[in-house]
């Protein structure tokens, strides 16, 4: 049985005891994209990663809700942030693979002659 509401009183409950603990913001964050309430988290997260810009877990949480919520187009916004940030992790490197994939993959379905690399670095597409 998933209790994600107690699961949120006990993250709101540390929040209240610990201000700031990211990991727990963190938590929240994916708890609400456990809920499909993909809005909420992606607020939550996304304050996340203004808050604590040098931690990647945020960002990977974020991209999470954004590839749950199809919402994968973000990838290139949250790699430029993460970028800026000097953020360098593996997993998150990962997730944006994993997103940039399906934009190409949807881009060829619609006849949109495919990509071999998108690149956030310079805000163009590279062939």
């Amino acid at each position: 049985m998933k209790d994600y509401g107690r699961a949120v009183l006990l993250c709101e409950y540390i929040l209240s005891e610990i201000p700031r603990h990211a990991d727990t913001e963190i938590l929240m964050g994916r708890i609400y994209s456990w809920k499909e309430d993909y809005g909420k988290a992606i607020d939550i997260l996304g304050d996340v990663i203004k808050k604590y810009p040098k931690y990647e877990d945020g960002y990977c949480a974020l991209m999470d809700a954004y590839y749950w919520s199809g919402q994968n187009e973000m990838a290139y916004e949250i790699q430029r942030t993460a970028k800026n940030n000097s953020i360098k992790d593996k997993i998150l490197e990962g997730k944006f693979d994993r997103s940039i994939a399906l934009i190409i993959n949807q881009e060829e379905k619609n006849g949109i002659p495919a990509l071999k690399q998108k690149t956030a670095e310079i805000g163009s597409e590279k062939q």
